[in-house]
């Protein structure tokens, strides 16, 4: 029954995605089954875990299976995508590319599954491969002019992290001659060439996990992609990057000297995309900032496994728990934009929904009795028996957080409050129904997850005067932050307005390579003999390009005749490394 059930959880939505294209009276019934066919997922996690399967005939070795790890990744990637499903069928019900959605959605989701239950490395990356490709049909389905733009960039960056995670999948597989996760674990610990490879996998799934510099799609890819597809691939899909660094790097085994780096580039993350989050006013790129910064905590973590092997142990269920807290409040805050944007005409109703987005919200924050306070009890907790020595700054980084975090969300808020008569939806159950079961679960987590004698410890905990005062500071804090501010504005203070474009070190790529050609055209391009002529010019335009850096309204994303060039000179910069 168990092989049944990993087969049907991984091939229900391929064969669902075939079916879309049969005869119409056939593709019609497709279209309604679709919506369900993560159930398979979610039974299968709901089952516990299973026996490692072993097919020797498929790639080089094909390994499947649930164990305690994927049960969770499993179990949140179900939900997810279930509820979502449920959600686009009644939010795109008179989009006229629904079918051409729900193949891409339904191509994704069975790569994001089978990437979880695959327990060798050729299967893994095969199914990644999949869920990141097929996800391009999800970024540019609107066929917008910025949809086309963000997909070029997430598709440059989907191969880029495909050659590294090759390239490194390569060289781990020729120190070890095998392709199980934990002859691979091994391999990587114990030679020079072994940590290139952990440096090529831990930088390709950092392309999806989000890790700077490679998140610069995730803002863009947010607010092309339907309400739904963004829902899941923040909720769900950025965690293949995770899953894939707890199943091949070597945490818990020996130290890395990759270790540190990686909780220094994970502070910087959690506070600066926060903070370059809240001038924004999308509430999907708001919300895509917020995902990199609550990454940043994830990437401190995993760089104290890999700096301190014995503290894995206790690093391993807040990993689990901030990623299971993650994907299911984010997921509901994303689908709530699409309820936002409901036609709901009584004000308790639009109240309703504004209070429950900003309970989803604060939850992020740290607010007691959601998924969000157990997150940051167990964090807290792991940090101070994990972390190395002289390691201290995250004793003022954590509250520092619930500051940003409370400063986005208010921004989101701002941006996402229902208002009357400007809805574009109807408010059908498909669509309330699963953004109320995702709350609920923000909401239950933290005693579903106890047993009664933990629930009962964690509510004397978090009804204790002195938790409640280190829990709530950093949220007041964040409010206190916006109350001077609508005063100040309220008084005629002008502030200035930032006017920040999404995708941050992107723009700023794309300029100095505006003013690296511009400077090229200057001193090559022109004549030898009017070149005294025309230094007045050429370095007028220099600085015409300079002074649009780093946020100036001349930002062009259009060079992608350079990154087309870059992409394979990077690849065989790689091969030649892994040589």
């Amino acid at each position: 029954m168990t092989v049944l059930l990993v087969g049907m959880a991984v091939f229900v939505p391929l064969l669902l995605a075939i079916g879309l294209y049969w005869p119409r009276r056939t593709s019609g019934m497709v279209m309604r089954l679709a919506p369900w066919a993560a159930l398979p997922a979610l039974v299968l996690a709901i089952g516990g875990e299973t026996p490692i399967y072993t097919i020797d005939w498929l790639l080089l070795g094909s390994s499947w299976g649930v164990d305690h790890t994927g049960r969770i990744f499993l179990a949140l990637t179900g939900m997810l995508w279930l509820m979502s499903g449920i959600f686009a069928g009644g939010y795109m019900a008179d989009d006229p590319r629904r079918r051409r959605f729900f193949l891409s959605y339904l191509l994704a989701m069975s790569g994001n599954v089978g990437l979880i239950l695959a327990h060798d490395i050729a299967g893994f990356l095969s199914f990644f491969a999949l869920m990141s490709f097929a996800s391009y049909g999800l970024v540019i389905h609107q066929e917008r002019s910025e949809d086309w733009r963000a997909g070029r960039i997430y598709l440059v960056l989907v191969v880029i992290g495909e050659l590294l995670l090759v390239s490194g999948a390569l060289v781990a597989i020729s120190l070890t001659e095998s392709v199980s996760f934990p002859a691979i674990r091994a391999g990587l610990a114990g030679s020079p060439a072994g940590i290139l490879a952990a440096w090529l996998l831990l930088l390709g799934f950092g392309v999806k996990l989000g890790l700077v510099p490679l998140h610069v799609w995730l803002p863009l890819a947010h607010p092309a992609a339907p309400t739904p597809a963004s829902a899941v691939l923040s909720g769900a899909m950025i965690k293949g990057g995770l899953i894939g660094m707890l199943r091949v790097l070597p945490f818990g085994d020996v130290a890395l000297p990759m270790g540190e780096p990686l909780m220094w580039l994970g502070v910087g993350t959690a506070m600066g995309a926060a903070l370059y989050g809240i001038p924004h006013t999308h509430p999907k790129t708001i919300l895509a900032y917020s995902s990199v910064s609550q990454m940043g905590l994830v990437f401190v973590l995993l760089g104290a496994g890999l700096s301190t092997p014995t503290a894995w142990p206790a690093l391993l269920p807040a990993i689990l728990l901030v990623a299971v807290h993650h994907a299911m409040a984010k997921g509901a805050l994303f689908l709530g934009v699409g309820v936002a944007d409901c036609e709901w005409r009584a004000r308790w109703q639009r109240r309703l929904v504004g209070g429950t987005l900003a309970v989803l919200g604060l939850a992020l924050a740290g607010l007691p009795f959601t998924s969000g306070a157990a997150a940051k009890l167990i964090l807290k907790s792991s940090i101070a028996e994990a972390m190395p020595p002289g390691f201290d700054v995250l004793e003022f980084v954590l509250p520092l957080t619930g500051i940003t975090t409370t400063l986005l969300i208010s921004r989101f808020l701002c941006s996402v409050w229902p208002k009357d008569g400007h809805g574009h939806h109807a408010p059908r159950p498909a669509i309330w129904l699963p953004w109320a079961l995702l709350t609920a679960v923000v909401l239950v987590l933290p005693w579903i997850a106890l047993g009664w004698g933990g629930r009962l410890a964690y509510a004397v905990k978090w009804l204790a005067p002195e938790y409640m005062v280190k829990a709530m500071w950093p949220i007041v804090a964040g409010g206190g932050l916006i109350a001077a501010w609508m005063v100040s504005t309220c008084y005629s203070v002008h502030l200035r307005r930032w006017r920040l474009p999404a995708g941050d070190l992107l723009v700023v790529a794309c300029q100095l390579a505006d003013l690296l050609l511009e400077a090229w055209r200057f001193l090559v391009a022109r004549p030898a003999g009017r070149l005294n002529d025309s230094m007045r010019s050429g370095l007028e335009q220099i600085a015409d390009t300079w002074h649009t850096l780093p946020f100036g309204k001349g930002v062009r994303y259009e060079r992608w005749d350079l990154a087309g060039a870059l992409v394979p000179l990077l690849g065989l910069l790689i091969w030649l490394l892994a040589g």
